[in-house]
């Protein structure tokens, strides 16, 4: 499975692993996925968005 699969799997609302049970405290608030060796994470607030690249080795 690539990158951006795995990603979506867990980000989409209609993959099954997403909820959108937030009365219940049991909500999915954000999707996140690391690359350590590469020294970047994907990061997303709410269901069905596209990750947004953080390059720490470029921060750092």
């Amino acid at each position: 499975m690539e990158r951006k699969e795995a990603f979506k799997l867990l980000n989409d609302t209609n993959k099954g692993i997403f909820s959108d049970m937030y009365d219940a405290l049991g909500g999915t608030i954000h999707t996140s996925a690391y690359f350590p060796k590469e020294g970047k994470a994907w990061f997303a607030l709410g269901g069905d968005q596209d990750p947004i690249e953080f390059d720490f080795s470029k921060w750092l």
